[in-house]
C-alpha cells in the first residue's frame, strides 16, 4: 500500500495482513501503533517524514527492509528485535554516536545499513 505525500499526522488503522507500506513524504511524527500493529510487513518506508524514534518497530519481526531515511532519529534502540531485517536505510537522520548503530549490527540477517548525512559521520 502506498499512501505518500498526503501530508499525514498519523496514521490510521490498516488491513492487518498487509506486507508492504510506503508512506513516505507525509508529517508522521512516530511509527505509532497503527503501523506497529502491522506484524506481517516485510518493508516499510517512513522516509520523509519527522519520525524521533524507532519506538513500534520492535514488533514487526517480518520487516526484512526499512526506510528510515531523511527523518530526525537519534537512536536505534528498538530496531534489535528486527531478526529478518536485511536492508535498513537510515540517510539524513539525527545520528551522532557510532553506539546508536550497535542495535543493528547484531542483527542476524542484516546485509546493508546506509548512514550516508549524519552527524557521526563528520
Amino acid at each position: 500500500m502506498i499512501i505518500s505525500y498526503n501530508n499525514l499526522l498519523e496514521m490510521w488503522p490498516l488491513p492487518l495482513q498487509l506486507e508492504i507500506l510506503i508512506v513516505s513524504h507525509n508529517n508522521l511524527k512516530s511509527i505509532g501503533e497503527n503501523i506497529a500493529k502491522l506484524l506481517n510487513l516485510k518493508v516499510l518506508d517512513v522516509s520523509y517524514n519527522q519520525i524521533l524514534n524507532c519506538n513500534g518497530v520492535q514488533q514487526l519481526t517480518k520487516l526484512q527492509t526499512l526506510n528510515l531515511s531523511n527523518n530526525s532519529i537519534d537512536s536505534l534502540e528498538h530496531c534489535n528485535k528486527l531478526v529478518n531485517l536485511k536492508e535498513c536505510y537510515l540517510q539524513h537522520n539525527n545520528i551522532s554516536i557510532w553506539n546508536s548503530l550497535h542495535p543493528l549490527a547484531e542483527l542476524p540477517s542484516i546485509e546493508l545499513i546506509v548512514i550516508d548525512e549524519n552527524p557521526v559521520l563528520k
